[in-house]
């Protein structure tokens, strides 16, 4: 009897330390994540998406992150300029990819319309915005980046978290016109328009 609970003792042990080295072993090639690797600055914020004001907030915090380069818990002037240059080019890029396939399906209809008629067809596109994404030019009332920073570190030198994400809520009240706590399509596109970046010169 002594025996076989011995026998039983020593086999448990053994599963036990088996287990534990298998997990060792697991645990070693799962990947580590730092938080650097976690951070929402990865993922621009969306200001499309933003419906209520805890989502404002949201959008607020996600974007501090973003432009918040060296992680400091501030915002200076030069990485808000360096955001806001950075949002133009990749708002430049994607209007050059929407003109280049609305150019390719102009001259397929123009293709189309001549090989029909036999004639020539003039078929013409304007853009609404600028080569970077920003309303056409002689709407004066636009607030340049450097303008928009003044604004939001209320004459400091640097911008909060705090801060962003006041302005933020202030936006998103007076994105919402009928004030009833929350955003329509047409609020959102408010919303989008007020929190964009002002153009760097």
């Amino acid at each position: 009897m002594k025996r076989l609970m011995i026998v039983t003792a020593s086999a448990a042990a053994l599963a036990s330390a088996s287990a534990f080295a298998q997990t060792t072993d697991e645990t070693s090639a799962t990947p580590q994540y730092t938080p650097e690797a976690m951070t929402v600055a990865a993922v621009a914020p969306d200001a499309l998406k933003v419906t209520t004001k805890e989502e404002a907030k949201a959008f607020a915090k996600a974007e501090f992150a973003m432009i918040d380069a060296d992680g400091d818990a501030k915002i200076q002037k030069a990485e808000y300029l360096a955001a806001a240059k950075s949002a133009h080019a990749k708002a430049e890029t994607a209007l050059n990819e929407t003109l280049g396939a609305a150019d390719e399906t102009v001259d397929t209809a123009q293709n189309t319309i001549d090989g029909v008629l036999n004639a020539p067809a003039s078929v013409t596109a304007e853009a609404s915005v600028d080569a970077e994404g920003q309303v056409a030019e002689g709407d004066t009332d636009v607030e340049t980046a450097e303008q928009q920073f003044i604004g939001l570190a209320k004459d400091q030198e640097t911008i909060s978290e705090k801060q962003l994400i006041e302005a933020r809520i202030a936006d998103f009240k007076e994105a919402d016109a009928n004030a009833d706590g929350k955003l329509d399509a047409d609020e959102k596109a408010r919303f989008a328009e007020i929190v964009k970046f002002g153009a760097v010169s």
